[in-house]
């Protein structure tokens, strides 16, 4: 066996090895992380409005846009001290959506007549619509976002524990084109390792581009992923 053959069959190995290695910790770390819409709607229609009607029920109104969550906190200056039983927030710090924006507030409620609106600007912090954006969370439209989402992953450092499967093993893959991808480099400028490719220079350029689509299929598939439908 010559070493071209043997430098095939040690990429092969790698692959392999990496590859189930990825997927071990995979297992080894448990169910993938949970999305951030399910958290931010929960403060949207939970947290939140237990906190703002408790506010209204105590003060007969709610907080107006101007005070905003502040009011939650601290008692405002037009509002008597006896009425006010706050804060109504625990921890009293005003809490931030998934992606660590500040939600919007306002009262009274353009789409909430008799009440308050309340939305998120979602993963971009932008929301060009008052709300009603592809990726923004609202109270007043229960199916809301309409868009695309990006999770949030707090924990990549920690092991790629924040990052969903395929995009871990769409790293290993890289591993092998590069591999490959030096060396073909490397035969341009070197004749001994154009001699030690040539007897098998078609594999070569067959398991490089092979293992490329497949990375690159990975990053497509990783994509769709990494940035699921609204509602999932």
């Amino acid at each position: 066996m010559n070493k071209s053959s043997r430098y095939l069959r040690l990429c092969v190995l790698v692959q392999a090895c990496v590859i189930a290695a990825a997927v071990g910790w995979r297992i080894y770390l448990g169910p993938l992380p949970t999305y951030p819409i399910p958290s931010t709607r929960s403060d949207i229609a939970g947290g939140f409005k237990v906190a703002l009607d408790y506010f209204s029920n105590d003060c007969g109104r709610y907080p107006t846009t101007a005070e905003g969550f502040t009011a939650l906190i601290n008692c405002p200056t037009n509002i008597s001290g006896s009425k006010w039983h706050g804060p109504y927030i625990d921890p009293p710090k005003i809490p931030q959506d998934a992606w660590n924006h500040d939600y919007v507030y306002r009262y009274p409620g353009i789409h909430n007549t008799n009440g308050y609106d309340l939305y998120s600007c979602g993963y971009d912090g932008i929301s060009k619509s008052g709300g009603e954006d592809l990726d923004d969370i609202n109270n007043w439209d229960p199916h809301s976002p309409h868009g695309r989402i990006v999770p949030v992953s707090r924990n990549v450092l920690e092991g790629f524990q924040g990052l969903p499967i395929l995009f871990e093993i769409m790293f290993t893959f890289l591993t092998i084109p590069f591999l490959l991808g030096v060396r073909l480099i490397a035969a341009i400028f070197s004749k001994r390792v154009r001699e030690s490719i040539a007897p098998n220079l078609a594999a070569h350029v067959s398991w490089f581009l092979v293992s490329l689509a497949a990375f690159i299929i990975l990053i497509v598939l990783s994509s769709l992923t990494l940035i699921p439908t609204a509602g999932r």
